[in-house]
C-alpha cells in the first residue's frame, strides 16, 4: 500500500529576490505559496519528494515534526527524489556545521538530476540557488547521479525529465496496483495551473511546460491520477478522473 502525506511548511511571500517571507495579513501583493515536501509511505520504505526550505521553529526543524505527526522519523526516511535543485525544493537537506554538512535525513540516498546539478553551478549570480547546498552535493556519499531522460527509482517510482520550469527539471509517478500519485513539481505547482493555458515567463521554458500540463491533464482524468502540488496553498493531493475504488 502507498500513501502520500503533504509536509506543510507553511505560507510564504516571494521577493523579487526570491527571498521566502512566512506569509502574514499586510504581506505585499505578489507571488504567494505553499511549501510542501510530499512523504510517500509504502510497505517497503518512506521516500520524500524534495526537501524544502528546511523552515524551523523552536521546536526544531518543520519537517521532522511534520514526519513525526505521521508516526515517521528522520532516520526512516530512505531516500529523497528532488526534481530540481531551487533552494526552495533542496534547502532541507541540511546544514552546514563547523565546516561539516550535517543531513537531516541521515539515512537517507539524494537523488539528484545531475545535468540540472551542473546548470545550477553556472547561475552564480541567480538567488533562485543556495550556493551552500549546491557546494555540499559535490562531495556527499548519499547522492545518487542521475542521468537518463526516463526511468525507474524502483519498482514502484518512476520520472522522466521534462524541462520547463528549469532546464532539466524532472517529474515523478508513484503507482501501487490502480494507484497513481503524480508529481510535477513547479512545472505544476498549483491546481489553478492546469485550468490556466498559459506559458509563465518565470520557466525556463514556458511553452514547453504549458504543453506538458495539457498532456497530464487529460492523463490526470484517464488514468485517475492522484495529484501533488507543491506550491498549492488550498489543495494539496487532488484526485482526478473517476475514483478507481
Amino acid at each position: 500500500m502507498i500513501e502520500a502525506i503533504a509536509l506543510k511548511e507553511g505560507n510564504f511571500y516571494v521577493s523579487k529576490e526570491k527571498d521566502f517571507i512566512p506569509l502574514v495579513p499586510d504581506s505585499p501583493n505578489g507571488l504567494k505559496v505553499a511549501v510542501q515536501p510530499f512523504l510517500i509511505k509504502t510497505d517497503t520504505g518512506h521516500v520524500l519528494l524534495d526537501a524544502g526550505l528546511g523552515t524551523q521553529d523552536d521546536n526544531g526543524l518543520l519537517l521532522h515534526q511534520r514526519l513525526q505527526q505521521a508516526g515517521v522519523a528522520a532516520e526512516d526516511i530512505d531516500a529523497i527524489l528532488l526534481s530540481h535543485l531551487h533552494k526552495d525544493h533542496v534547502s532541507g537537506l541540511g546544514f552546514w556545521k563547523t565546516g561539516v554538512f550535517q543531513l537531516n535525513f541521515p539515512n537517507a540516498k539524494i537523488y539528484v538530476q545531475s545535468r540540472e546539478f551542473y546548470y545550477a553551478l553556472k547561475q552564480v549570480e541567480n538567488p533562485s540557488y543556495s550556493r551552500e547546498i549546491l557546494e555540499a552535493l559535490k562531495n556527499l556519499s548519499e547522492v545518487v547521479w542521475m542521468s537518463n531522460d526516463h526511468g525507474a527509482i524502483s519498482d514502484n517510482i518512476s520520472y522522466e525529465v521534462t524541462g520547463g520550469h528549469s532546464p532539466f527539471h524532472q517529474v515523478f509517478w508513484i503507482k501501487d496496483g490502480n494507484k497513481t500519485y503524480f508529481y510535477g513539481a513547479d512545472n505544476l505547482p498549483q491546481k489553478g495551473y492546469f485550468d490556466l493555458n498559459i506559458a509563465y515567463k518565470t520557466d525556463y521554458d514556458g511553452e514547453s511546460a504549458k504543453n506538458d500540463r495539457q498532456t497530464w491533464r487529460q492523463r490526470a482524468e484517464d488514468e485517475h491520477w492522484r495529484v501533488l502540488f507543491y506550491h498549492d496553498m488550498g489543495e494539496t493531493i487532488v484526485q482526478y478522473g473517476d475514483h478507481p475504488g
